[in-house]
C-alpha cells in the first residue's frame, strides 16, 4: 500500500477516533451538568468514603518512599491480608470488628518488620539497592498472596452481616451510612495521629532525620536500623487499617 493512501487511511481512522472521543465527553460533561444536585452531592460523599482508604493505604506507601527512597511493592498484598486477618478474627476467632481492627493492624505492622528483614535489609549496603529491594518486595508480594490464597481460597468473602450495625441518614435526598462516618473519622484519626507522632514524639523526629541524611542521622547517634524498623512497622500497619 502506497506510503500516502496508508496515512490518509490511519488520518481518517484517528479523526473518527477523536470525534467519537469528543462526542462521548461533551456528553458526559452534559449529562453531569444536567444531573440533580443531590446525585452530584451523594457522588461527593462516596468518593469521600473510598478516599478515606485510599488516602490511608497512601500513607503508608509515602512513609517508606519519603524514609528510604524505594519502592514497597509488597504494601498492597498488606493492605489485602489486613481485611483478610480481620475477616479471619471476626468469623473465625468470634470478635467483635472493634476488637479484630487493632489486632489486624499490629499483625500487618508485624509483617512490615518481617518485610524489611527478609526483602530490604539484606540489600542496604548495595550500590543499586533501591532497585534490588524493589525487586525483592515484587517476590515478598508474591508470597503473600499466594499465602492468601492458600489459606482463604480465590473465593470472594466479606464480613457477615450484623457484623457492624449500620445506620442510614437520610437528608435532602442524600443517603449516608454510619458505616461510611465511623471510616472517615477512623482515617482522619489515625492520619492525625501519624502526624503528631512524626512532629512530636522521639522516634518520629528522628524518622525525619533519616529521610532528610541517612548518614548526617547516623553521626548523630540515632539508631538508623531501629527507625528504618519503626517506619515500616508504622507503614504496614497504616496499609493494614486501610485493609
Amino acid at each position: 500500500m502506497p506510503t500516502t493512501l496508508r496515512w490518509c487511511k490511519w488520518s481518517r481512522a484517528a479523526n473518527s477516533w477523536c470525534l467519537a472521543a469528543s462526542w462521548r465527553s461533551t456528553h458526559a460533561t452534559n449529562l453531569w451538568r444536567n444531573a440533580p444536585l443531590n446525585l452530584l452531592a451523594q457522588q461527593l460523599i462516596n468518593g469521600l468514603f473510598i478516599g478515606s482508604v485510599y488516602g490511608l493505604f497512601a500513607v503508608g506507601y509515602t512513609l517508606v518512599f519519603g524514609v528510604l527512597d524505594i519502592l514497597n511493592l509488597a504494601h498492597a498484598a498488606v493492605f489485602t491480608l489486613g481485611g483478610l486477618v480481620a475477616l479471619w478474627l471476626v468469623q473465625g476467632a468470634g470478635l467483635s470488628i472493634w476488637a479484630a481492627f487493632p489486632l489486624a493492624t499490629c499483625f500487618c505492622g508485624v509483617l512490615g518488620l518481617l518485610l524489611d528483614r527478609i526483602a530490604f535489609a539484606p540489600l542496604r549496603q548495595r550500590a543499586d539497592s533501591n532497585f534490588a529491594g524493589m525487586i525483592s518486595s515484587i517476590a515478598m508480594a508474591i508470597i503473600f498472596e499466594s499465602a492468601a490464597l492458600a489459606l482463604f481460597g480465590a473465593r470472594t468473602v466479606r464480613f457477615p452481616i450484623g457484623t457492624v450495625q449500620v445506620h442510614l441518614w437520610r437528608m435532602a435526598g442524600v443517603t449516608v451510612t454510619s458505616l461510611q462516618v465511623e471510616i472517615v473519622v477512623v482515617a482522619i484519626v489515625l492520619m492525625a495521629c501519624l502526624t503528631w507522632f512524626l512532629h512530636r514524639t522521639r522516634t518520629g523526629k528522628a524518622i525525619r532525620a533519616v529521610a532528610e541524611n541517612t548518614n548526617t542521622a547516623r553521626l548523630l547517634g540515632i539508631h538508623v536500623g531501629g527507625v528504618i524498623a519503626s517506619t515500616f512497622f508504622i507503614s504496614s500497619a497504616l496499609g493494614g487499617a486501610a485493609g
